[in-house]
């Protein structure tokens, strides 16, 4: 049974369109038809950003679940039509909504096995470290209070370019869970976070870029053991 918005397109004669998601905060649109998969999505996504088609292999399609205050990751089966995914997802959302959990889903973009580049390819420069960042905010690493200073303090300047000491602190104050990862936030008083990434944020006179940021942001985490590894939940029964 084709749901109410393939039959709207179909009558409009128009493809219907899916919002791919980036770890930068940003999205793009990609057409689709009722026999779409989910890895044709993911070669239109590619040849759109104009990346290698030699590295097509090494990205997936992710799904994130927010729900409540959690989240939930789920790479995507490639053979998998969309049309079946959002379905899915429908059912899904009235279920959670049955429960009153509030709850999205959204497609993004990931790298699945990571590879070597030169320093000089700020495209992959730039999506290594949205993808590095999601990871560090989502509380995948196992961070000292002073790792989570210094790494915002060089996000600052990665995402925003060298601030005033006041906008800097601003953007802080304001946003600061995207800053701190989410398992550290509460541990402390959100002053005692302010102070201690605008502490390191003063130090910094040795980068002259966004992407210089973004090279020393991924050389500080590239030593952690979970870099460059995928986490999944999964659930565990116990039987008598």
């Amino acid at each position: 049974m084709m749901s109410p918005e393939e039959i709207k397109f179909t009558e409009e004669m128009k493809p219907m369109q899916i919002k791919i998601y980036f770890f930068s905060g940003t999205c793009t649109s990609i057409p689709y038809e009722c026999y779409t998969s989910l890895d044709e999505i993911k070669h239109s996504m590619m040849m759109k950003l104009k990346l290698k088609v030699t590295r097509i292999p090494y990205y997936a399609l992710c799904e994130i679940l927010e729900k409540n205050e959690s989240s939930e990751e789920r790479i995507l089966e490639e053979e998998e039509k969309v049309v079946d995914m959002l379905a899915m997802w429908e059912y899904d959302l009235e279920r959670f909504g049955k429960a009153r959990a509030k709850a999205e889903f959204k497609i993004y973009l990931k790298i699945l096995l990571y590879y070597g580049f030169t320093e000089t390819d700020t495209d992959q420069v730039t999506l290594n470290f949205y993808q590095g960042l999601y990871d560090i905010i989502q509380g995948k690493f196992n961070l000292t209070d002073d790792d989570v200073g210094k790494l915002a303090a060089l996000q600052l300047i990665a995402v925003f370019g060298y601030l005033s000491h006041e906008q800097a602190k601003d953007k802080l104050e304001k946003e600061l869970g995207s800053f701190v990862p989410v398992g550290k936030i509460n541990k402390n008083q959100e002053h005692f976070w302010v102070k201690a990434v605008m502490d390191e944020y003063t130090k910094i006179d040795y980068v002259d870029t966004k992407l210089d940021a973004r090279k020393i942001y991924l050389d500080h985490i590239r030593r952690y053991n979970f870099y460059e590894a995928h986490l999944f939940w999964v659930k565990v029964e116990f039987h008598n």
